[in-house]
Formats: structure tokens, C-alpha cells, sequence
């Protein structure tokens, strides 16, 4: 057979860009203690952890007789709403974000009720942001934005109801709406990563210059994640530079080692570059890994045509 210099691929994954993910982020634990004005634990407290970054986030747990509670959290980025309730205190709230380690603790101080709470102050914005995310947590994501829209018009420095709108735009493939969106999110939290992937790809399929920019953050953001290794390889495969492409697939493999479509890349990158004894051992090692995979004939064929058996 006759095999052409470079087999081209077209598997760039814009799922690995939902809006939903944010695959830069770690685990972490959330555990903290709950204590009365005397520092006496205070068992059976109702702790509720929520986030303005995942307006789904309702996690719901009762200190045990220590005082204490503990939770994993999807995000070590995050800023989390921790609320404590118990008959006989008055409600102790708190916004809390983990160290850059994944682990962090809390302790709050619950205090008596001096002659009855004071009549809590309302603000429209937040009651609408609040009605969007009840409304998001039910399925009704028309009715939820619409809401989240009332919140930011009544309070354009809601950075969490412009990150949701973001999401909720690309998501129905509004992308200049979900660039607007995504823009109000970094102008008011610059170190916020989780929208990079939706800037990105929204810029780039509407032709905006940010493209490159965004794509590069994106990639900082999540150096880390085998996926955006593998599918930025895959992206640097297509564009003629096996360099650069080699480069990710190694590092995709080296964070996930049982990726079978990473060595074949890999193998074909080593090809175009004329290294032909690494590009055998990649093709015999995605055989290994995926011998009925969808690339197994073309790679026992390019086993085959490689000089220097």
C-alpha cells in the first residue's frame, strides 16, 4: 500500500469546552467545627454549602456531637456560601474559598438571638438571582436566564448570575452573547479561569481576535487535564507542526497513560518527523492498549511500511 507523509484528523472535541466543565479544578475537602459563643461545640447544627460558581451546589449536612462537619467540593477555585442554622441561634453565614491546597477549614460562632432577628434587607437583584437558579435547578433554563438578566440589570457587578448567562448563551450556541457575557466575568474578577474554554471557542467561531488569547489561558488554565493536552496536540497535528504535536500527546499520556489515541498520534507525529524507530513503538503500544480500536488497521499498516524493521 502507499501511505501518504500525515493522516489528518478531525476529532478537535468542542464538547471538552461545555460550559458546564471547568476541568482546571481539583477535589478538595471542606471541613470545619461550629462552636457557641462559649466555644462549646454545638451538635446538630444544619450546615448548608452552596456557590455562586455552580448555582446547581446545595450540599446539606448536620454537625455531629464534636461540633464538626465535613464534605468534599467539586473545585478548589471556588468560593463557597457556608450557612449555619439551629433552633435557639440566629443563622451564621460565611463565603469561604480553599487554600491553594485541597484542604481547608472553617470555624463558625453561633450567637443567641438578641429580641428577634432584624428584618432582612432585600434586594431585588439578588432575589431575582435567586429565582434563576431555583428556576435553573428545575430544568426551566429560558426562565432562568431571564431572571439572571433582571439581576444584572438591577446589579451589573453580579459576577455570578454574568457567569451562568454565559453559560446558558453558549450553550444555545449564542456565542457573541456568551463573549459579552464571559468579558463582564474577567472585567470583574480577572483571576476567575472557569469560562476560558466557552471565550475560546465562542471567539473563535465568530471570528474574534481574542481567539488566540483565550486559547492560550485556556490552556494554562488547565495544563494539567490529558483531554486539553491531547485535543491541543491534535490541533497542532492538523497544522503541519509534529513538534509542538508530539509534545502534547506526550504530555497527555504522561497524565493519562492508558490513552490509546495519544500513542497513535504520538506514533504519527514520530512519522512525519522522520522518527520512525519512537512512531513503531507508539503504534505497537495503541495496538496494546486498543487492538480492535478504530485506528487499529492503520496502524499495524503503518507498522508495516516503516523502514528499518
Amino acid at each position: 500500500m502507499v501511505l501518504g507523509r500525515r493522516l489528518r484528523v478531525l476529532v478537535w472535541a468542542a464538547a471538552a469546552l461545555a460550559a458546564t466543565a471547568v476541568v482546571s479544578a481539583r477535589e478538595g475537602t471542606l471541613t470545619g467545627n461550629v462552636v457557641d459563643e462559649g466555644g462549646n461545640p454545638v451538635a446538630g447544627v444544619a450546615v448548608t454549602v452552596t456557590s455562586a460558581s455552580s448555582p446547581a451546589l446545595k450540599i446539606e449536612l448536620k454537625t455531629n456531637d464534636q461540633g464538626e462537619f465535613s464534605t468534599p467540593v467539586e473545585s478548589t477555585s471556588w468560593t463557597y456560601t457556608i450557612r449555619a442554622d439551629h433552633d435557639g441561634y440566629s443563622p451564621s453565614q460565611m463565603d469561604y474559598k480553599l487554600p491553594s491546597g485541597t484542604e481547608g477549614k472553617v470555624q463558625m460562632t453561633l450567637h443567641p438571638p438578641v429580641g428577634g432577628p432584624p428584618p432582612p434587607k432585600v434586594d431585588p437583584a439578588v432575589v431575582a438571582y435567586n429565582a434563576g437558579v431555583d428556576l435553573l435547578q428545575k430544568g426551566d433554563k429560558a426562565g432562568a436566564e431571564q431572571k439572571f438578566q433582571e439581576a444584572v440589570a438591577g446589579k451589573p457587578d453580579l459576577t455570578a448570575a454574568w457567569k451562568v448567562l454565559a453559560q446558558l448563551a453558549y450553550e444555545r450556541k449564542d456565542y457573541p452573547a456568551a463573549l459579552s457575557a464571559g468579558r463582564r466575568v474577567l472585567e470583574q474578577d480577572p483571576s476567575d479561569q472557569d469560562l476560558y474554554g466557552v471565550l475560546m471557542d465562542s471567539a473563535q467561531k465568530t471570528g474574534d481576535p481574542m481567539a488566540a488569547e483565550y486559547k492560550q489561558k485556556y490552556y494554562e488554565a488547565n495544563a494539567d487535564n490529558p483531554e486539553v493536552n491531547y485535543n491541543a496536540g491534535v490541533e497542532s497535528y492538523n497544522a503541519n507542526d509534529y513538534t509542538d504535536a508530539a509534545a502534547k500527546f506526550q504530555k497527555a499520556i504522561a497524565l493519562r497513560p492508558e490513552m490509546a489515541n495519544a500513542y497513535f498520534w504520538l506514533g504519527m507525529s514520530n512519522f512525519n518527523m522522520k522518527k520512525y524507530g519512537p512512531a513503531r513503538t507508539n503504534f505497537q503500544k495503541y495496538l496494546q492498549l486498543a487492538p480492535q480500536g478504530d485506528q487499529a488497521a492503520v496502524a499495524k499498516q503503518m507498522i508495516e511500511a516503516l523502514p528499518g524493521k
